[in-house]
């Protein structure tokens, strides 16, 4: 796994700084997660990242909280929501 200096801001580089697992998006660099301390791929170890969420309540568990209702189909792969497929 190579540790760079600093976040690449270049849309679609990932980078790992510190520790902390960066996607640049063409203008900032946001992260995306964090290389577990126990698997962290140095030595032959295993390499984790856990991946962060964004999304306010990703899980329910607040009920509807931070998501937009829907009721159509959704094709995964085809459909664009929010801009993204």
């Amino acid at each position: 796994l190579q540790v760079d200096g600093e976040p690449a801001a270049t849309a679609g580089v990932v980078s790992v700084v510190e520790g902390s697992v960066y996607l640049g998006n063409g203008a900032t660099a946001v992260i995306i997660g964090s290389v577990d301390p126990d698997f962290d791929g140095r030595n032959g170890r295993k390499l984790r990242i856990n991946f962060t969420s964004p999304f306010v309540n990703p899980s329910f568990e607040d009920g509807e909280l931070g998501w937009t209702l829907m009721e159509q189909w959704i094709n995964l792969g085809e459909t664009v929501i929010a801009g993204h497929r």
